[in-house]
């Protein structure tokens, strides 16, 4: 007989049961990374946000990071920056 329902396990005890279906749209497809971006040096200037020079480092930095990542993950994305 076999069954449609998977079960996921953590420490020895069941932490989800479902169809895969369900499970998909639970939990979705691959992985989400999140990445908080500072830059040393910069203390000074956090109560100006509207600095152009952080604005301008944090671009840089974005930029940096992305291009990291996607040497890794081809196919990753961003969904917020």
């Amino acid at each position: 007989l076999l069954g449609d329902r998977i079960a996921i396990l953590g420490h020895g005890e069941l932490k989800c049961c479902g169809t895969s279906l369900f499970l998909k749209g639970l939990y979705g497809v691959g992985y989400n990374l999140t990445i908080v971006k500072t830059i040393e040096g910069t203390e000074d200037l956090k109560s100006e946000m509207d600095s152009e020079k952080v604005k301008r480092r944090l671009s840089y930095a974005s930029r940096d990071i992305k291009k990291l990542v996607k040497i890794h993950v081809p196919k990753a994305r961003v969904l917020s920056d």
